[in-house]
């Protein structure tokens, strides 16, 4: 859930987010809930979105 805290703290909406990396609300959902997680390109995009390190997207 980290992801989450994330996407909160950066003040990005899912939408947007969703529409910038071409990605479904679902792939994101998935991602913020663990079930998946970002490919690696998807991961550099989206932890440069959110000015965070990419490791920070990935729980321990």
């Amino acid at each position: 859930m980290i992801l989450n805290e994330h996407i909160e703290n950066s003040g990005l909406k899912r939408k947007y987010i969703n529409e910038q990396l071409g990605i479904s609300k679902n792939t994101l959902k998935n991602w913020c809930e663990s079930k998946t997680y970002p490919p690696l390109d998807k991961a550099v995009q989206l932890a440069a979105m959110l000015d965070v390190d990419i490791k920070d997207l990935y729980e321990d």
